[in-house]
């Protein structure tokens, strides 16, 4: 996909300003796009570029090229339409990163069906209420992960299902070799797809509906965010600012930890590389987040563009040793998805010698502000600027702007081709995002002189405590300031005197965890004592803690971010 077939973004030539790029931005979204022909080839993308570079279960390499997607991709779509799916259908996809996942994908939007990500490691629960939910028409997947979700499946009358062995090999005997012969591009699908199945793409609109993903819910039951073709389009411009990758084409290596399932993995990393012509690194992961063996794979596949959620950096921090790696193709980092501590990339940017750039989005709108060291410096404890092409303000109450400094949510001038189509089955949701031309992000934050945004926490997370408004963020990011700590989550428990009162949760530098606990593993008063005395200096006495708790490991959502909701689930 030529990414001049969507906007025009001028490439900054060293003394571009951040002004100029805004200025000389022009969105001109075609009148047909589907999101499955990102791996279709041109004359900048021919057909033996290498779209993806796959590590299996037992660690062997496998290159896919462009033509070999595609031409998987159509074999696959043809199979699905002659088993009867049509458009508007859900196909639901449970694989973890594979070449079989991404073929699922783009043969699902080839037929004009609707793709559903579940995640591999969802409890039976979830699982459930999500096929239910999205009312499935046909599910796809992982032979393990369907053996493991078997009694919750057969409650289930699919139109169509199919179970795959990953590289055509069963993962439990482990014979043969994965990926091979002549239709190796096919990988599980070898022997259920004809290989020289071929199907026309379904023309569709670029506001149709593509995507189905479901939030990760800290509270309540997730969302069906409902996306469209064109949410590729609208990422593309924060892509190529976050990654430094502003030539209509790439040959970077691109990868994430998070898996497939959430947006994040699929609409700041595979779709965008793909679209420019770059290449996606994926890796088969089946357990939790092993910050060793991220490093060795950035090193062996040279990997030199990579998003990362913040709480898997810190892991990489606490418990992996980047002296010991080759580390020297990887130059820009992208954290997202939570925010991220000055000190944390303070450190990545001195122990892995990368640039890092932080970005702010949601599922219903990715992409929208975000640093650039091409365009501007970033500023500690800000999320950058808004990227080009996205027209966001800070908000009061009354959906006007705020003045600099002031606290106001961060809304999105209509129309934005990243904004999603709404809440799938939940028409009364979807209209309480939107007033006055502005999607609503139900995230607050402040816009100081110069246009950086710095951010405040979720509408809904203030604390009020003895009549005081507390932004949990302003305080995390004051305990982040504190020696030797390099987390914090800070939120509002119930208090008979004060209505809430502030608890922070904090993680320490690698052996400053003795420091901070006593004998029994509760935290010592004196650390205590010393971070609220921090925040009392830093901020005020009526926003300092009253309960500090030192955490040894953090615990996480299925998509790599801090958990707050099991944090202050109580």
């Amino acid at each position: 996909m030529p990414v001049s077939a969507g906007y025009s973004l001028p490439i900054p030539d060293g003394t571009t300003t951040y002004e100029e790029v805004l200025d000389g931005f022009e969105w001109d979204v075609p009148e047909t796009f589907n999101l499955g022909t990102v791996v279709e080839t041109n004359d900048d993308t021919p057909p033996e570029t290498t779209a993806l570079v796959h590590v299996d279960d037992a660690g062997g390499t496998h290159r896919f090229t462009y033509g070999e997607l595609e031409a998987a991709a159509s074999a696959l779509a043809a199979h699905l339409s002659d088993a009867g799916l049509e458009s508007g259908d859900r196909i639901a996809l449970c694989f973890p990163q594979s070449p079989e996942l991404l073929v699922a994908h783009l043969a699902t939007y080839r037929i004009g069906c609707l793709a559903v990500p579940l995640s591999v490691i969802l409890g039976e629960e979830s699982l459930s209420y999500t096929l239910e939910h999205s009312d499935a028409t046909a599910l796809l997947a992982d032979a393990r992960v369907f053996d493991g979700f078997e009694s919750t499946l057969t409650e289930y009358d699919f139109g169509y299902e199919l179970a795959v062995e990953l590289g055509g090999v069963d993962a439990e005997t482990d014979e043969g070799a994965r990926y091979t012969g002549s239709d190796r591009h096919l990988g599980g699908y070898a022997g259920y797809v004809p290989a020289d199945g071929d199907h026309e793409v379904v023309p569709t609109a670029p506001a149709d509906p593509a995507i189905i993903v479901y939030t990760s819910g800290t509270s309540g039951k997730p969302k069906g965010v409902v996306q469209t073709h064109q949410y590729v389009i609208g990422a593309l411009p924060s892509y190529q600012c976050w990654f430094h990758c502003f030539e209509s084409t790439h040959r970077e290596r691109v990868w994430t930890p998070a898996e497939w399932s959430w947006a994040g993995a699929l609409f700041d990393v595979v779709f965008p590389t793909l679209a420019l012509g770059g290449t996606v690194v994926s890796r088969v992961r089946r357990s939790g987040f092993d910050p060793e063996r991220a490093l060795e794979l950035i090193e062996r596949q040279r990997v030199s563009r990579a998003f990362m959620p913040p709480t898997a950096l810190w892991q990489i921090r606490q418990h992996a040793a980047p002296a010991a790696h080759e580390l020297d193709a990887l130059e820009v980092l992208m954290c997202g998805g939570e925010k991220l501590s000055a000190p944390l990339s303070r450190w990545a940017e001195r122990e892995l010698e990368v640039v890092v750039n932080e970005s702010y989005g949601q599922t219903e709108a990715n992409a929208l502000i975000g640093n650039c060291r091409v365009l501007f410096e970033p500023r500690e404890d800000s999320m950058g600027k808004p990227y080009p092409g996205h027209e966001c303000r800070i908000v009061d109450e009354e959906y006007r702007p705020v003045e600099p400094g002031e606290v106001g949510q961060i809304a999105l001038e209509l129309p934005d081709p990243v904004l999603f189509d709404g809440y799938w089955n939940d028409e009364a949701a979807t209209e309480e995002c939107f007033a006055d031309g502005l999607y609503l992000t139900g995230d607050l934050a402040t816009r100081d002189e110069d246009g950086y945004v710095h951010f405040a926490g979720r509408a809904d997370d203030l604390i009020i405590t003895a009549g005081y408004r507390v932004s949990p963020a302003e305080v995390e990011s004051a305990l982040c300031t504190a020696p030797g700590v390099t987390e914090a989550a800070v939120g509002g428990v119930p208090d008979e005197e004060r209505g809430q009162r502030i608890k922070a949760y904090v993680l320490l530098e690698s052996g400053e965890r003795a420091d901070g606990v006593d004998e029994d593993g509760n935290t010592d008063e004196s650390t205590a004592d010393a971070l609220r005395q921090h925040v009392r200096e830093q901020l005020g006495a009526h926003k300092a803690p009253r309960e500090v708790v030192v955490l040894e490991e953090p615990p996480q959502t299925r998509t790599g971010k801090l958990d707050r909701s099991a944090l202050f689930s109580d």
